[in-house]
């Protein structure tokens, strides 16, 4: 008997075998169909550059199609790992692909696209690879492998980066030279505006078209017929059209444009399209007449100045002269500029060779030049020209200028002839000017002769007082002793002479004699001081003094101006200072200084102190004389020793005695002299001179 369960084993081992025989059947049908299959999808894969990949997720085993290894741009024996092909995606895009796998694995059977890079082992080049990939799932829904493509997009990319450079580049170029351009399609709505074009006008970019009539409203109303009748041309004909055209543009304002408009024709010859171009020149219009008024101005300013410009370039020797230039040679500006060598037709030999120098310095050493010539006419007259020149560097800025010298040529010939005048007319001032300097210095020596002949009047006059005093007392001693002895005499005649008359006659006499004696010996101190000083004044005989008794002499010779006075003038000079001097001098300096304080810083009945003092040190004497007077304004104490001057001139005031001190300081002794003051607290006039001086007359 047969046991159920062998039958019911044996049955499905049956089934088992003959199912394994029609899969085994199939999947050999399916390989044969993909062997047929595969020729056909690997040229399409070459074709479409498109390669195919699968990871196995339960083996980690990775397959690449051939065109797979061409897109990534590795060698058929290149091994294909998880590793290897990490390793070719870039650092940066990595995470990107690893966040894509995952994706994939999240959504089984979605297709996750992503665009990466890839860079080849040994060539550098990078890669832009489009990749699709989709997760695979098992019977029970699990993911079991990662299905995927990848297109190398590379220059397709390159080329948009291309594209999107070249638009960024057209942008910054119209942004940077103030063009903007449109494009209208025949048919289309509107206009198609660049961003600079809205730019200029001051709009907001926008991405639709612009109407002809939008357009046509921002030109100025005066212009818009123009406009349209040059866009109409340019529909009819190739020709470029130019015109320029004022527009509204950013807040309103008027600016001028200029604008190119062309149409575009099909192969019969009808507009298809219009391009135009615009420019904002509103700036270049302006420079360009401000160039225009300042070159009319400087034509104008050279023909007033009789003066031209010209310029040579070194490296191609073509030069360039302004019209002033022309009209100062009188030469055609047709003719063009007059070459050097016919300078020396024109100009006297001896300033061309001075040219020809200036010329060559120029030229090797690049030194300028400024010099004068002398130019013959054919009439025989003279010109004269001033010729001045440079050299001038390349611009730094490659604005196209090379080495060149430059120059400009003035006619000076009125100049030369006013300077020419006012030098002859100069020749006869200073020369007149010599005879007044001699007339007045003639007058001012004798004017210093008439104060000295003056100040030894008051001398004399002074002295004459002086010895007046001693002579009447000693006059009247002697009158008395006259009497007395006639007295005697009469009683000796007569017989009744005593011997008590005798006695006091004696004694009488003797007084009397002793005082006549001492009176008249006064008087001839005086005479003799006299004599000195006087001589000193009447001299010009250096000696050596004792400048502390010689100031005593001074001020005694000036008592009698002194006495109306209620000032005390004190001598507080060292005795022991010699000086070998001028005496002369130093008697009209301290007697001016003196009688000047007097005058001018007291008032008669007005109590005060005229002191002189000296210091010797270093080969200087210092002499000082100061007042305890009114002082003087400091408006005035700047023309103190100015001749002439004077505060008191109508009550007999020659402006003179400071003046002469000055020059005897100054001059005679060789020294210094200045002054200090201030109103209402006194002067001081401090004088310094050398001691050696004196020792080398």
């Amino acid at each position: 008997m047969i046991d159920p369960l062998l039958v019911l084993l044996a049955a499905i081992l049956a089934v088992g075998a003959l199912l394994l025989y029609r899969s085994q059947r199939t999947c050999r049908a399916a390989r044969e169909e993909l062997a047929a299959v595969r020729p056909l999808l690997d040229q399409i894969q070459t074709l479409a550059h498109c390669g195919y990949w699968r990871l196995d997720l339960n083996t980690r085993a990775l397959e690449w199609s051939d065109e797979m290894r061409r897109v990534n741009g590795v060698p058929m024996d290149y091994p294909i790992t998880e590793e290897t092909t990490r390793q070719l995606s870039l650092p940066e895009d990595f995470p990107k692909v690893l966040a894509a796998f995952q994706q994939a694995l999240a959504h089984p059977g979605q297709a996750i696209a992503l665009i990466a890079r890839v860079c080849p082992p040994g060539s550098g080049a990078i890669r832009y690879l489009d990749s699709r990939m989709r997760a695979e799932c098992d019977a029970e829904g699990r993911a079991c492998a990662i299905l995927g493509t990848s297109l190398d997009i590379t220059d397709r990319v390159v080329a948009e980066n291309a594209l999107r450079e070249s638009r960024s580049m057209l942008a910054e170029a119209q942004q940077l030279s103030g063009v903007g351009h449109w494009y209208y399609r025949m048919g289309e709505p509107g206009l198609h505006w660049s961003e600079q074009l809205f730019n200029l006008f001051g709009l907001p970019v926008v991405d639709e078209a612009i109407s002809v009539e939008a357009t046509l409203a921002r030109i100025h109303p005066d212009d818009r017929p123009r406009v349209q009748e040059a866009m109409t041309h340019a529909g009819q004909s190739p020709q470029t059209m130019t015109l320029m055209f004022r527009v509204f543009g950013p807040g309103g304002a008027i600016r001028l444009h200029e604008a190119r408009i062309r149409g575009e024709f099909d192969a019969q010859g009808k507009v298809v399209a219009l391009l135009g171009a615009s420019q904002d020149v509103t700036e270049r219009r302006r420079i360009e007449q401000t160039l225009r008024r300042n070159a009319r101005i400087l034509e104008q300013a050279e023909a007033l100045a009789k003066m031209g410009s010209w310029e040579r370039d070194i490296d191609s020797g073509e030069g360039f002269w302004s019209n002033g230039l022309y009209r100062l040679y009188g030469r055609s500006p047709d003719a063009g500029p007059l070459r050097f060598a016919e300078s020396g037709t024109i100009i006297v030999p001896e300033d061309f060779a001075r040219l020809e120098e200036c010329k060559r310095r120029m030229i090797e050493h690049h030194e300028p030049f400024d010099i004068l010539v002398e130019v013959q006419e054919p009439s025989g007259e003279s010109r004269y020209l001033r010729m001045v020149s440079e050299f001038q560097a390349a611009d730094a800025d490659g604005g196209g200028l090379g080495d060149r010298f430059l120059g400009v040529i003035q006619d000076v010939t009125d100049m030369k002839r006013t300077e020419q005048a006012l030098h002859d007319l100069n020749e006869s001032l200073e020369q007149r000017i010599r005879e007044r300097t001699r007339t007045l210095a003639a007058a001012q020596e004798q004017l210093i002769q008439t104060e000295k002949m003056a100040s030894l009047g008051n001398l004399v006059a002074g002295i004459s007082h002086e010895i007046n005093t001693p002579l009447g007392i000693g006059m009247t001693a002697a009158t008395s002793i006259q009497e007395d002895l006639q007295k005697l005499h009469r009683h000796f005649q007569a017989g009744t002479m005593k011997r008590s008359a005798l006695d006091a006659f004696i004694t009488h006499s003797l007084q009397g004699s002793e005082i006549l004696v001492q009176h008249l010996k006064r008087a001839a101190d005086l005479v003799a001081s006299f004599k000195q000083v006087a001589a000193d004044q009447s001299s010009d005989a250096w000696r050596t003094i004792d400048v502390h008794d010689y100031l005593d002499e001074i001020i005694r010779s000036l008592h009698p101006r002194i006495k109306p006075y209620a000032v005390e003038v004190v001598n507080a000079c060292p005795r022991e200072i010699v000086l070998r001097t001028h005496p002369g001098a130093l008697y009209q300096i301290f007697s001016n200084l003196i009688l000047n304080a007097l005058s001018h810083g007291f008032e008669p009945r007005t109590a005060g102190t005229i002191r002189i003092d000296a210091r010797r040190e270093d080969g200087i004497l210092e002499l000082r004389c100061e007042d305890t007077g009114k002082g003087i304004a400091p408006d005035i104490q700047k023309h103190v020793f100015d001749p002439f001057f004077t505060t008191r001139r109508g009550s007999g005031g020659t402006g003179l005695g400071l003046n002469i001190v000055y020059n005897l300081v100054t001059g005679t002794l060789g020294g210094t002299i200045r002054l200090q003051s201030e109103p209402g607290r006194g002067t001081a006039l401090i004088i310094r001179i050398p001691t050696d001086l004196g020792g080398k007359k």
